[in-house]
């Protein structure tokens, strides 16, 4: 999903985990992410100089984020026909002065009134009730549920209290993992109560970016677009064809035509953390990917979105062919990123379009014959790999949500055991230890924060579904032809 590692970036989960609102891991030090902003946004609508008071604020504007949730009691109940209630965290949203890991500055707004218009509820927020000067902003839930947001809509994003009925809610999920946040031995009570406060923030951003940047299309939607993908990759064989499976299947959850996938191949999503948008069957990520030519189909579909944008700040953003979002989404100030929610269905409409999915096939065609090249260089080279077809495959997977790096150390480790003489069910097993322990068996520079158990088991079990019944090339070269990836091909 990835090919580099933001410094910002903590371990991201895959696209099936995002749709199951999975719990955030702290992997990593905020600290790291403390720089000066670029000074590239030209916006600064919306900046947060805030205040400081004497007496504690409770939302809006110079209110802590950990004291506006206060212990998960601050939410507003829409109620529906029936009797039926949904509660909403009303979000507020300014940019930050300086960038520290996000852009964005995250606390609750304040709620003034809600109101029935018909079957549909109006919530009325504002910026904040302790200044005088503040901004007012109106949203409206429809008796289906469905939020909706004026076009001038700015600072404020109603976010579902809950994931789902029977889950742990956002804001107690954000003031959990950030009491579990440990600060260093050395940083002082000051600095670790701020880190705390980022952690929340991040948490909570994560949150709201699942909730706008993932919407579920519909089930003949993206059943059509799976068919669509799956017909034009119809005849693949041998490596490739193994290759495309188990990427699907990892990537947007779909390893057969029959199977509707989480999120279709053509849609333009977000995979959180510290990545940008990304499209297409594997998952070209924009904001992290540096490959050439990866980026087309979604610059192609920003030019021609352009003639058709409603204001001056998104014309502009489609005719560079959406360069503004080609970036980590945590680095998206408060017009770019409602912008992008705006164009979101537009973005989908044109992926789709006959041009688009022929600029898409052009870029997916180039990895898997890269790749599956990796692969077979893999098994040339060892007698582990040509028993075991599945760890090739692995190798190659772990390249795609990780970078370059951390899979030829994979490699090299799996051949250093190879070489030592071990057996292929012990080095199975080692693959899999290695991977859930965060690369403890190397160096402490090289080691990482490893993912959910449950997703490197999910992934490792694709790559065995991919080689079961498909057999990989007979013919194999000593060649890794994949950006960044040479040193596969001398282990």
């Amino acid at each position: 999903m990835r090919r580099f590692s933001p410094p910002c970036r903590s371990a991201a989960l895959s696209i099936m985990l995002l749709v199951a609102a999975p719990i955030e891991a702290v992997s990593q030090s905020p600290t790291s992410c403390v720089v000066k902003d670029s000074g590239t946004d030209a916006d600064r609508t919306g900046d947060d100089d805030d205040e400081s008071p004497t007496a504690p604020i409770a939302c809006g504007r110079g209110a802590p984020l950990l004291t506006a949730l206060d212990r998960d009691r601050r939410f507003v109940t829409v109620r529906f026909q029936g009797g039926a209630t949904q509660q909403y965290y009303p979000v507020m949203m300014t940019n930050k002065p300086d960038f520290k890991c996000m852009k964005l500055k995250l606390t609750l707004g304040c709620v003034v009134a809600t109101r029935q218009d018909g079957t549909d509820t109006i919530v009325t927020l504002r910026t904040s009730t302790h200044r005088t000067e503040f901004t007012e902003e109106s949203i409206r839930v429809t008796a289906d549920r469905r939020v909706l947001y004026a076009g001038t809509a700015q600072y404020f994003v109603l976010l579902p209290r809950r994931p789902a009925p029977d889950k742990e809610s956002f804001g107690a999920r954000a003031l959990r993992v950030a009491a579990a946040y440990q600060c260093e031995s050395d940083t002082g009570a000051k600095r670790c109560a701020e880190l705390k406060s980022f952690i929340a923030e991040r948490t909570l951003f994560n949150s709201i970016r699942r909730e706008q940047l993932l919407p579920r299309k519909s089930a003949a939607d993206r059943q059509t677009d799976a068919e669509h993908l799956h017909a034009n990759y119809r005849a693949l064989t041998g490596t490739q064809r193994a290759l495309n499976q188990m990427i699907v299947a990892n990537e947007i959850g779909s390893s057969r035509p029959t199977e509707a996938p989480y999120v279709s191949p053509f849609q333009v999503v977000d995979a959180l953390d510290g990545s940008g948008p990304s499209f297409g069957a594997h998952q070209v990520d924009i904001g992290t990917n540096k490959e050439e030519g990866v980026k087309v189909p979604f610059m192609n579909a920003s030019k021609a979105l352009a003639a058709g944008a409603q204001d001056a700040f998104a014309r502009n953003a489609l005719t560079s062919g959406g360069e503004i979002f080609s970036r980590p989404v945590r680095q998206f100030d408060l017009r770019t990123i409602r912008t992008f929610w705006r164009l979101e269905p537009a973005f989908y409409r044109e992926m789709r379009s006959p041009e688009r999915r022929t600029d898409y096939y052009s870029v997916y065609d180039r990895f898997l014959k890269q790749r599956g090249d990796c692969i077979n260089s893999l098994r040339q080279q060892s007698a582990y790999f040509r028993a075991r077809p599945w760890a090739a495959l692995y190798v190659i997977d772990v390249a795609h949500q990780y970078g370059p790096g951390r899979a030829v150390r994979l490699a090299r480790f799996t051949r250093s055991l190879e070489r030592d003489g071990r057996t292929p069910s012990v080095i199975d097993d080692a693959i899999e230890t290695y991977m859930k322990t965060g690369g403890r068996q190397e160096p402490a520079a090289n080691r990482f924060s490893p993912r959910d158990n449950s997703e490197i088991e999910r992934r490792i079990g694709h790559a065995n579904a991919a080689v079961a019944n498909i057999a990989l090339d007979t013919a194999m070269r000593r060649r890794c032809p994949a950006p960044w990836l040479g040193d596969l091909a001398n282990l």
